[in-house]
This record gives structure tokens, sequence and C-alpha cells, in this order.
């Protein structure tokens, strides 16, 4: 059984069509799971219609709402490929590592005032979206309704 945390609600449930979570209970996609859960992460491909548009995948919705300039969201639509919109949206202001890529490195001044207040629920509307549209993935996870 894995407990999960989703937009604020405890669910209690196993994996169906996925792999048992790894001994530690983490998933992580960076390096050691990513191919056995691809459906959870962000760079999966699962289009949703959120704030009148439609969206390839949660990365570029979620690094979208980091500006309201025009030019930064045609930049990142430039290419549909979720890398890309990790690339563009890096925001790590000050960390030598920050995406050579990143808009936000040109022009810092175009990063939402209000980023880190907004962020989390950022996320939270991009999953709902993309777990509630597209139906072929809420019957891979138990924990959710069909």
């Amino acid at each position: 059984m894995l407990r999960v945390d989703y937009l604020g609600q405890q669910w209690t449930g196993t994996w169906c069509a996925f792999p048992p979570v790894p001994d530690d209970g983490r998933i992580l996609f960076r390096n050691r799971d990513r191919a056995d859960f691809y459906l959870l992460s962000n760079f999966c491909p699962a289009p949703f219609v959120l704030d009148g548009q439609e969206w390839p995948h949660v990365e570029m919705y979620y690094q979208s709402r980091k500006s309201a300039n025009p030019a930064y969201r045609a930049e990142l639509g430039r290419k549909r490929h979720a890398s890309w919109s990790k690339y563009v949206g890096d925001s790590r202001m000050g960390d030598p590592e920050m995406a050579r890529k990143s808009w936000f490195r040109r022009y810092p001044e175009d990063l939402r005032g209000d980023w880190e207040e907004i962020k989390e629920e950022t996320m939270r509307a991009a999953l709902r979206a993309k777990f509630f549209q597209n139906k072929y993935l809420r019957p891979k996870l138990s924990v959710f309704p069909s």
C-alpha cells in the first residue's frame, strides 16, 4: 500500500499498472525510476486544456505561468518538448547551474514577483487537468476514482 497526498487529500491505495514502489518509498524520475513511472512525470505527453489553451504536457503549462510576457510564452512554445520548456523556464536566479537557455537569465525582470507563492497551486491545477482530462491515465492509478 502507498499513501499519497494529492491535491490536499490523503489517498491510500496500490498502484495498478505500475511496478511496486521502490523499498525506500520514493519515485525518482531523474535517475532511477523514469521508465517505470513515466506517466506520472510532468514531461509525459498528456494534452490538456487549462486557462483556455491546450498544453502538450504539465511542464509547459507550469513554466508558462512564470511570466506574462508574450515574447517569453512564444519562446516557450517554439518547441513542444518538455525539456525545452524546463530550460527556457529555469528560474533558479543566481544559481551557477541555471540553464544557459533560460529566458530569466537574460530577462530576470520578467519573472513574476509572486511566483514562489503561486507555484504549488499552479502545479496542482496542471496535474488535476492532466489526470482528469486524460481518461486513459486515471485507471492506471487505483487511488483515483475512474
